[in-house]
């Protein structure tokens, strides 16, 4: 029986080390991406660390290795960098986290509002049509707000 594996975007964010904390509870193996650099005191046996700035692209075909589900909680606009990486690796399920403030900012009398609500909009939009493209169920999360552990402005 193959150990479940989980391909993670946003390893090192608020929301990414609380996935990977569960994700290892539960049993699962997890290819993390990220663009920050790892330190020693997040090494696990079920973690495979891999940063943005030293992965080998020609690695990825062929490490032998499909990865079919994916969570990304790095930012969404960011996400479509990555849909080559997602192919590489065979990707048939994403799950990703965006916002309410595509529906509550749009119409917002700030400006930086509605300009972050149009870049989740367009994020989710390429998402959905790369998704339906390339086969791959999405699904995308949506919520108000995220508390940091008092890493964020929250």
């Amino acid at each position: 029986m193959s150990e479940p594996r989980v391909g993670l975007l946003g390893a090192t964010s608020l929301a990414g080390e609380c996935l990977i904390r569960k994700l290892i509870e539960h049993g699962w193996h997890v290819t993390t991406f990220s663009r920050h650099s790892i330190t020693n005191n997040t090494l696990h046996p079920q973690i495979t660390w891999q940063q943005f700035a030293t992965m080998d692209s020609t690695k990825v075909c062929n490490e032998g290795r499909k990865i079919r589900a994916w969570l990304c909680v790095a930012p969404i606009w960011a996400l479509s960098e990555h849909f080559d990486l997602l192919s590489a690796y065979g990707a048939r399920r994403i799950v990703v986290l965006s916002s309410t403030s595509r529906f509550t900012k749009n119409t917002s009398s700030d400006p930086n509002e509605r300009k972050i609500a149009q870049q989740l909009i367009k994020s989710e939009e390429l998402l959905q049509t790369w998704a339906a493209a390339h086969e791959v169920e999405c699904v995308i999360l949506r919520p108000t707000l995220i508390y940091g552990y008092g890493r964020d402005k929250n």
